[in-house]
């Protein structure tokens, strides 16, 4: 059980508490990654992200996607 508790504590601390980015957003999800660098946060509108879409972001490389 200690193990655990230690393995969880430390999967937590590598959690940053604050994302800190330049915000892109475009009204295509394919023309905004061609733009994203990496560390952005990118800003997307998908009711159903395909995974295309999922993995050009990631390949990206950006600190985080808001999907409003």
């Amino acid at each position: 059980m200690q193990r655990l508790r230690a393995r969880a504590d430390r999967a937590h601390a590598a959690v940053p508490s604050t994302i800190r980015g330049n915000l892109r957003a475009d009204a295509r999800t394919k023309d905004l990654c061609r733009r994203l660098r990496r560390g952005d946060i990118a800003l997307i509108h998908h009711a159903d992200l395909d995974e295309p879409a999922a993995r050009a972001l990631v390949d990206r490389r950006v600190a985080a996607v808001v999907n409003a």
